[in-house]
């Protein structure tokens, strides 16, 4: 007997609406979502309240029999004429293509966490490599040197060396005594 009073006691109360989340949070980003869900449900539940109104209004109005005689039935011939709605979608000009509906988040480039390190890597390697074109053209103004007084040298040594008379080749000497004279002219001058 006690049973049957508690379950009456229990269908007699009102229901104090329903409960979403623990009713103890502390303000902050849980609390919210817990009221934004819990406003959607209210809504919800409203919106189901209003359309089953709605519904039994409309039901009470025009009551539908479950069967209609074949005479009272009369098919409307078929028009080929469009809805108006659908009309004026089709005379609206398109949306381009090109530009989206929703325009997307542009996000924020990710910044390299090594940027100064690359950045200095980059002028490092860039040093480098400048300092390598000079080392290998001053190894190449040097060998064209070495080249050069190297060739000087046999023309001088061909230039002493006696023909077949015995005297010195004058024409071949005087081009090398030319060359001398520049170069002590360079240097006094420069």
């Amino acid at each position: 007997m006690v049973t049957k009073r508690k379950h009456e006691e229990r269908t007699e109360r009102k229901s104090k609406g329903f409960q979403v989340g623990p009713a103890n949070l502390p303000d902050g980003t849980h609390r919210r979502k817990v009221i934004k869900i819990k406003e959607s449900l209210i809504h919800k539940a409203k919106v189901k309240k209003e359309f089953a109104k709605i519904k039994a209004k409309h039901d009470q109005e025009a009551p539908t029999p479950s069967y209609i005689p074949a005479e009272e039935v009369v098919a409307e011939p078929a028009t080929l004429e469009l809805h108006p709605d659908r009309q004026a979608q089709l005379e609206e000009p398109e949306v381009s293509t090109e530009q989206p509906i929703y325009p997307r988040k542009h996000h924020r480039q990710r910044q390299d966490p090594f940027a100064k390190e690359s950045q200095f890597a980059q002028q490092k390697r860039e040093e480098a490599e400048k300092r390598q074109q000079e080392r290998e053209e001053a190894n190449r103004q040097r060998k064209q040197a070495l080249e050069g007084r190297e060739r000087m040298r046999r023309a001088v040594v061909k230039a002493r060396t006696p023909g077949r008379d015995g005297k010195r080749k004058l024409g071949r000497e005087s081009g090398m005594l030319l060359e001398k004279v520049k170069k002590m002219v360079a240097s006094k001058g420069g």
